[in-house]
């Protein structure tokens, strides 16, 4: 495969990026430092963290009344919601619903559309908090890698647009993903999970968050969070999966078939990723 030469990406080059989109809501970082406080945590105290994003704050309400949770009595309040949904699934839905923020733009060059980035970076975070679940995962650090994994994705997308007619014959879509990282770097010098490491840093996550990511691709030289990194290749997997039948790659027998070869454990961590992303669907952007 011929390589094409392209202006070698810098992280003032993805600093310049970061500026044109939306920086990850504050609303985050608060809600996950008091869920992962020693203290125990306050219902109220969530509330008000909540309230800051009131588009959001009303989609917990509609969320909590919907039929995945089956509760008889319809919450009322954005405090009745959050008893009724609880801390762990609440981060969920309040974390995909910030980042449906970021995930506005199609990745043309991986042939992703808007929906589809965003439906693969929430089915890799909630099969990441099921498959880590027992990795030491505070303040849902867990779900968050797995919904910012894909963030160098987007922005390497972001920076070959300014050489679109030389990039036209690019297709990272249809490479095979072992080989990905490999283009990446022969093409702008950097990979999808450097350039995310970048991007995170320079959002102040916390190491916990941006070390799993940036060894994505090489699990094993992740020293302090080998764990993580290692349910991100198999969470990667799992969202890989749902997206190729929902594409009608893979009927959902064949897809269940696929997943339960390589692990009996992923089959289910996959049903609970349709579950889950199926209710999100239901509730208005």
């Amino acid at each position: 495969m011929e390589v094409l030469e392209f202006e070698k990406m810098s992280s003032d080059d993805i600093y310049e990026l970061l500026e044109e989109i939306p920086a990850p809501s504050a609303l985050l970082s608060e809600l996950q430092a008091m869920l992962s406080s020693e203290a125990e945590v306050c219902s109220d105290k969530v509330e008000s963290v909540i309230q800051q994003d009131p588009v959001i704050a009303a989609d917990v309400i509609r969320y909590s009344n919907s039929a995945y949770f089956g509760s008889r009595e319809k919450a009322a309040s954005l405090n009745d919601a959050i008893s009724i949904i609880g801390y762990s699934k609440l981060n969920r839905f309040v974390s995909a619903k910030a980042f449906q923020r970021l995930a506005t733009m199609p990745l043309d060059m991986y042939g992703l559309s808007a929906d589809e980035f965003y439906m693969k970076s929430v089915a890799a975070a909630i099969a990441m908090d099921e498959i880590a679940a027992d990795h030491n995962d505070v303040g849902g650090i867990n779900y968050t890698i797995g919904l910012m994994h894909g963030m160098g994705e987007a922005l390497i997308n972001q920076y070959l647009i300014k050489f679109r007619n030389s990039a036209a014959s690019l297709n990272f879509a249809e490479t095979p993903f072992r080989r990905l990282s490999m283009l990446e770097r022969s093409v702008i010098g950097m990979d999808q999970a450097q350039v995310a490491a970048v991007a995170l840093r320079k959002w102040n996550f916390s190491e916990r968050v941006v070390e799993p990511i940036e060894w994505q691709f090489e699990p094993m030289r992740c020293r302090e969070n080998f764990e993580k990194a290692n349910a991100l290749t198999a969470s990667r997997y799992v969202a890989r999966t749902l997206l190729e039948e929902y594409r009608g790659i893979l009927s959902p027998s064949k897809a269940m078939y696929q997943l339960s070869f390589q692990n009996k454990t992923l089959l289910a961590v996959y049903e609970t990723v349709k579950d889950e992303i199926a209710h999100y669907n239901e509730i208005a952007v």
